[in-house]
């Protein structure tokens, strides 16, 4: 069960405050059966109060900037809905949630007589809560933190009433805080400030252009490097996904006012990247080869 509030007010032509407050009342049960049929039932029941505040400027008609604040709480076992009795889970309903509070400063203009939205953020959020197990005594310890930082960009609108285009870019670094392993053999402590699979750069974009009753489309999407080892001197198998480009099209034609075929080509020069890789780097995914899909669209 849920209850929120939201609320804005126009303080006058130029500055506005919002803000809200968000509880939740949930009760999670898992009747927990093992490959040796020992059954345990667990469950666990929390409420959580998050909030949020946030204030707008308008400068100009045609844009603003706002700053706000949010946080958010999420307990053991709400990310697929089951519990665990191992130690070092999440999902152990003994431990307590993970914590995330969020700033961000930013900014939205219309252009080009609001044909265009360009936009610009800078944020940082930090997850507090997650899990670590010692090695050597098996005892769990909830204080491992993670922070991501970076700057948004994004334009979506028209350059003339034909041409089209939907652009964005991500720069992040991302952190880990008060994360700590120990060897069990030697003892020795080591600190990890990398957190798996961050790349610290993505960028998207696309655009279309309107010939009469043909469209044609062209994208690409980069993904920069993502590490898997974060730890000095961390070895075997593949150590991470590499940087990558890949491209789409579509070609778009209306054949009459109810009936129209699309042609999407996705990975347009057949590029072969990873997609995924597990935490051990020995088992990979790639990414999808050259592919095509033709649909037709039709309105009653």
């Amino acid at each position: 069960m849920s209850a929120y509030a939201f609320d804005n007010a126009k303080l006058n032509e130029r500055w506005s405050i919002n803000g809200g407050l968000r509880v939740d009342v949930y009760k999670l049960s898992t009747d927990n059966v093992t490959s040796g049929g020992v059954r345990t039932l667990l469950d666990d029941s929390r409420s959580l109060v998050s909030w949020s505040v946030g204030s707008v400027y308008k400068p100009a008609e045609n844009g603003s900037v706002y700053a706000s604040y949010a946080t958010s709480a999420t307990p053991p076992g709400t990310s697929n809905f089951q519990l665990s009795n191992a130690a070092g889970n999440q999902a152990n309903s003994t431990l307590d949630p993970q914590k995330t509070d969020t700033i961000e400063l930013g900014t939205k203009w219309e252009l080009l007589n609001k044909r265009m939205n360009v936009a610009a953020a800078v944020f940082r959020t930090e997850n507090d809560g997650q899990t670590s197990q010692d090695p050597i005594t098996g005892q769990v310890f909830q204080y491992g933190k993670t922070r991501v930082q970076g700057l948004e960009l994004s334009a979506v609108g028209q350059i003339t009433n034909f041409w089209q285009i939907t652009a964005g870019l991500a720069k992040t670094s991302t952190k880990a805080l008060s994360q700590r392993s120990r060897n069990a053999t030697t003892g020795v402590v080591t600190v990890t400030d990398g957190v798996r699979w961050s790349p610290d750069l993505t960028a998207t974009v696309w655009s279309s252009y309107q010939l009469d009753k043909l469209t044609l489309g062209l994208g690409a999407r980069y993904t920069s490097e993502q590490k898997r080892v974060v730890t000095v001197g961390g070895t075997g198998n593949v150590p991470d996904i590499p940087s990558s480009w890949v491209a789409d099209a579509m070609v778009a034609y209306q054949l009459t006012d109810k009936v129209s075929l699309r042609l999407n080509v996705y990975n347009l020069f057949d590029k072969e990247y990873l997609m995924a890789l597990n935490n051990g780097g020995g088992r990979l995914a790639l990414g999808l080869p050259r592919s095509a899909a033709l649909t037709a669209n039709v309105k009653f």
